[in-house]
């Protein structure tokens, strides 16, 4: 009979839990970024997901040439949709962060309003920039 049981389990636990973190790490440091809507609102997640998703079916189907021009009008209509799609939600989060905004604003005093405003400037200001849209095609 081992005279120690919990040291043994201890042991075996923290092994346990080591090898997961190195597995965990490991697997996280080899994943792809995430891409697509991940990146919202500083992505042009349209034109990526196009560009992925031709490469997809080129890789994945065998997707020739002339099928790729046929497809093309659909992906260009589909990442215009998405692309409206992306501007009316962040039109409407925007609405909806403002009303809490103001109804925050209604129940703080005069001092915490400043205190507030101050808060909400330095946590924009930790934001990354926005990088550039992908330009609304013509059409």
């Amino acid at each position: 009979m081992n005279p120690h049981p919990n040291v043994r389990a201890a042991a075996w636990l923290a092994l346990l839990f080591t090898a997961g973190a190195a597995i965990g790490g490991t697997a996280m440091a080899r994943r792809a970024p995430r891409s697509g809507w991940a990146g919202w609102p500083y992505a042009a997640v349209e034109e990526s997901w196009r560009e992925r998703r031709m490469e997809n079916l080129r890789t994945h189907v065998g997707l020739t040439a002339e099928q790729e021009a046929a497809i093309a009008p659909a992906m260009d209509a589909t990442a215009a949709e998405l692309r409206e799609l992306r501007e009316s939600v962040r039109t409407r989060a925007s609405r909806i962060i403002g009303r809490n905004s103001a109804a925050i604003r209604a129940e703080l005093t005069p001092d915490q309003v400043a205190k507030y405003d101050a808060w909400l400037k330095q946590s924009q200001s930790r934001r990354p920039a926005a990088a550039p849209q992908s330009p609304k095609p013509t059409e």
